[in-house]
């Protein structure tokens, strides 16, 4: 069984390069092999301090948090990377295996959800794994169930999204195959009860195929034909602009409550999950969880929220923390393809660039072309290369440039910038509608007098 190719045909080699660094599997990267560790419930505290103490006794110390939410263990070897797998193993932590099908942290929980995810997405992981899809399905290839809620999953890139939505006191779910929320191709509403059906037709669909596709190379006029018994109408993207909130957040059951914590640029020592892992335990935490765009979710009472709160105040507390709208990759000299230092780049904006950071785009400062911290488009974006550091207008890391920045002065150029928002943004005015109106030659003509 074919389907219609909208992109060309990738080969295996391809499709290895962009397998994700599992468990066991770990990639290479600049500073050793990394494995990635993906969790499908919360853990407890002592838990997070455990896997602090691996990242220390077998790689470098280093860990991110990926924007999926995912921890990756860095600087392993080999030897090192078989031993923390064995060692995570003993632990029993809830892993992730398979097909990810994400439905977020506060999943059942949330008092905002529209719908409780895990029920579908549970039956969604049986069917794939009773018929043994994930190994016939493309890498990377990722299911999202979003019940909705204050943690919506709509900027994490999907091959089938199912998004909750009511309709008068019925549920149903609207499809969407590839890209974000704001970028994926709707296909219908299906119900509650179809909506089961509906993926895993699809995944089989997939799965039979010569070069299985991802959801952004399939036809949807294709798949909407498959789907068509049990499509309703055309899905509406309703893209969601306001930021993900950090702190205090409220849970279905009042006696508990949440809490989410930032990690800077996604990365941070072990140390860091060390200590705050013991001081959970100590005030009463009773589970922790990585979660999207790069952070922390911990449960428990209120006020033991707030205490781990008070405890986190070098971490990200606040959406208009600077450093919240930026998306860094590991950078120089971490990853071996490289030519920028994302971190250090990071903290100058967040110290200097405070006109351009209002919270209104995202800044992606990029290694190279592969774009691993923010795969969709950004507003701004700074790319190593090989020749220099390539700034990007409203694009990918692997669109055409704006203009190309000589290695060491990206910080002069970002400050050209924020001198440019400061000057030109009117009343009421945010950065992004700013930069959008002065447009690409406006940029490119404030760049070259604030770099010469």
């Amino acid at each position: 069984m074919t389907a219609t190719v909208l992109h060309p045909a990738r080969t295996t080699s391809q499709m290895v390069r962009g397998a994700c660094p599992a468990l066991s599997t770990p990639m290479m990267t600049g500073d050793g092999l990394l494995a990635r560790i993906g969790l499908d419930a919360p853990i407890a505290p002592a838990d997070l301090a455990r896997i602090g103490e691996l990242a220390t006794r077998h790689g470098n110390g280093l860990i991110d948090i990926s924007a999926r939410g995912n921890f990756q263990v860095r600087g392993l070897t080999a030897a090192s990377a078989r031993a923390l797998e064995t060692d995570i193993l003993r632990m029993n932590l809830p892993l992730r295996d398979g097909l990810p099908v994400e439905t977020g942290a506060l999943a059942g929980l949330d008092s905002h959800e529209i719908a409780d995810p895990e029920p579908l997405s549970s039956s969604i992981r049986a069917f794939v794994s009773e018929h043994d899809l994930s190994r016939r399905l493309a890498a990377k290839f990722a299911v999202v169930v979003d019940g909705g809620g204050q943690l919506p999953l709509h900027g994490l890139l999907a091959d089938i999204r199912l998004l909750a939505v009511r309709r008068e006191e019925s549920l149903f779910w609207q499809v969407f195959l590839g890209g974000t929320m704001a970028t994926g191709r709707g296909l219908g509403l299906v119900t509650d009860m179809d909506a089961r059906t509906c993926v895993t037709l699809i995944l089989a669909r997939i799965a039979v195929m010569d070069v299985p596709l991802r959801g952004r190379e399939l036809d949807p006029a294709e798949v909407k034909n498959w789907l068509a018994p049990i499509t309703l109408e055309n899905a509406v993207s309703h893209a969601v602009t306001r930021p993900l909130p950090y702190g205090l957040l409220a849970l279905a059951d009042i006696r508990k409550a949440a809490a989410r914590i930032g990690i800077p640029f996604g990365q941070c020592r072990a140390e860091t999950l060390i200590d705050l892992g013991q001081q959970a335990a100590t005030v009463g935490i009773t589970g922790i969880r990585p979660a999207i765009d790069h952070s922390l979710v911990v449960f428990g009472r209120e006020d033991a929220c707030q205490q781990i709160m008070d405890h986190s105040r070098p971490l990200i507390l606040s959406h208009n923390d600077p450093r919240a709208k930026i998306s860094a990759c590991p950078g120089k000299p971490a990853c071996r393809s490289a030519s920028l230092h994302t971190h250090a780049l990071g903290e100058i904006a967040a110290r200097q660039a405070e006109s351009l950071l209002d919270g209104s785009l995202t800044l992606h400062l990029s290694g190279c072309t592969k774009g691993c911290a923010h795969p969709s488009k950004a507003l701004l974006n700074l790319v190593g290369m090989n020749d220099g550091t390539a700034l990007i207008f409203d694009g990918k890391t692997s669109d055409m440039p704006l203009k190309l920045i000589r290695h060491g002065e990206e910080a002069k150029a970002l400050g050209a910038l924020d001198e440019l928002v400061r000057l030109e943004r009117g009343i009421g005015e945010t950065t992004a509608k700013c930069l959008t109106r002065l447009g690409p030659a406006r940029l490119e003509q404030a760049l070259s007098q604030g770099l010469s």
